[in-house]
């Protein structure tokens, strides 16, 4: 047996690097978590300074009020969360087969909370509540009782006539249509409510529900035996009546609400990206134990104080570094993507991280860690950073000028071309895929039929079919 010696190469990550990078793609809250548990484990860490997160509703009291300055600088977009609240109702609306008026979600009260409150003055026999008890707890966050009746009767030990009736008890209350056991009797509830639901209409909501999701108008009528007019007249009305009924109420103990990381503000006339500040506490080192590693003669103590007092200073440096490459990045978005924080979404210009990774001469997977997760908000609403990354780029019809790169379409800018297309179409006569296809041709968006297809089905809108309306026929 012979022995040789080789010389390898190898790349090893030290324990600080690790913890760097992990930070850096922390986002605030994580990183606020992080830093009150290794607090608990270092008694030289302190948390100074009142960081927006501790008054976040993950931390129990209310959002911290902006500074006058930051104010001043946002008052253009404290529409706050519109990208993400407006932008979800114009897709719900091309999501939903039942375009429904949803409203406002309360803050910090559960469907099932607000149910036995219209209960609770209502005597009811001991073995009754418990079982109306349960049968609140088990509706669904939409408000529907999923768990067979039979089976809430032999659990409950109560018997099926009696299951019955509490089924009604909890029929009756606010929302309309809470306790249904299915959409069609969620339907039937909203309208019986209503003291409107002759023969043909509870026929539609009973049979008719896949070919009404579909938009099928003419089959509908064809199967009721009615005109094409007075079906969709009646396919309006079951429009209007709400599927989820349990969805106007907070199903989660944390109000939803997104603290931007980055903000875009008005600065010597033009657009500069800033650090969201207030998110974030000073870190600081205990001055008693400070003081006590310089005073100290027991070398077990000094020792374990001194490498306390250097975890610390390493993470105050992680933080310094995560912010600065975090701005680094926003600031590289900002410059490639002026056009959009001047006129929108439509404006927005094909981009990779490896675009930005090469401007500033750091790794693609240290941007992929910064933008991670984290916000920013500019007067056109609030964005995750990803969102302003798009890795295809379509080719645009338009001819570029002498010396110019060719133009170029970002996926997203022609998703929202096509959205307006849709937006726009004349509702009795809705255009093809081909026909779209061909309008945004005409606009410079050079994409085939089956593209259109992909991007429409990806929004989930409709097929021309779909979205014909048949109510002038």
């Amino acid at each position: 047996m012979e022995l040789s010696t080789t010389q390898q190469q190898r790349q090893m990550l030290s324990q600080q690097t690790i913890q760097s990078a992990n930070i850096l793609q922390m986002t605030a809250q994580e990183l606020y978590t992080y830093l009150q548990e290794t607090a608990l484990e270092n008694p030289v860490m302190e948390i100074r300074g009142s960081s927006a997160l501790k008054e976040h509703p993950a931390f129990g009291s209310g959002l911290r009020r902006r500074t006058i300055e930051q104010t001043e600088q946002l008052n253009a977009s404290d529409e706050s969360n519109r990208y993400f609240y407006e932008q979800e109702h114009l897709e719900r609306e091309n999501r939903d087969p039942f375009d429904w008026q949803s409203a406002k979600k309360p803050q910090g009260i559960s469907l099932s909370a607000s149910l036995w409150e219209q209960l609770v003055s209502i005597p009811f026999r001991p073995k009754d509540e418990a079982t109306l008890h349960y049968m609140l707890d088990s509706l669904d966050r939409w408000g529907y009782l999923r768990e067979p009746l039979e089976q809430v009767a032999e659990k409950m030990g109560q018997p099926m006539e009696r299951m019955e009736q509490l089924l009604f008890v909890v029929q009756s209350l606010e929302p309309a249509g809470v306790g249904a056991r299915d959409l069609s009797e969620c339907l039937l509830l909203q309208l019986e409510r209503r003291m409107e639901c002759p023969e043909q209409l509870r026929f539609i909501v009973t049979d008719c529900l896949e070919l009404l999701a579909k938009n099928q108008i003419p089959a509908i009528a064809k199967k009721a035996q009615i005109p094409v007019k007075e079906a969709s007249r009646l396919c309006q009305i079951v429009r209007s009546l709400n599927p989820k009924p349990g969805a106007v109420f907070s199903t989660e103990d944390i109000s939803r609400y997104i603290q931007p990381d980055v903000l875009i503000v008005t600065k010597d006339g033009g657009l500069a990206a800033q650090l969201n500040d207030t998110l974030y506490p000073k870190l600081e080192i205990d001055q008693y134990y400070r003081q006590l590693a310089k005073t100290t003669e027991e070398k077990e103590v000094k020792s374990y104080l001194q490498e306390k007092i250097s975890q610390v200073r390493w993470i105050r440096t992680c933080i310094a570094q995560r912010n600065e490459t975090l701005m680094k990045v926003a600031s590289a978005i900002l410059e490639k993507q002026q056009d959009f924080f001047h006129s929108g979404p439509s404006a927005l210009k094909p981009l990779k991280l490896s675009d930005i990774a090469r401007c500033l001469d750091i790794h693609e997977s240290t941007v992929s860690r910064a933008v991670r997760n984290k916000y920013l908000q500019c007067s056109q609403g609030i964005f995750p950073l990803s969102y302003f990354f798009s890795a295809k780029r379509l080719p645009s019809s338009k001819t570029a000028a002498p010396g110019q790169e060719e133009s170029t379409v970002s996926t997203a800018t022609a998703k929202a071309a096509l959205r307006k297309l849709i937006r726009q179409e004349d509702k009795k006569e809705p255009l093809s895929d081909r026909a779209l296809a061909e309008k945004l041709a005409e606009e410079g968006i050079q994409i085939s039929r089956r593209t259109v297809a992909k991007y429409r089905e990806a929004m989930e809108i409709p097929d021309a079919s779909g979205r014909k309306d048949y109510s002038q026929a």
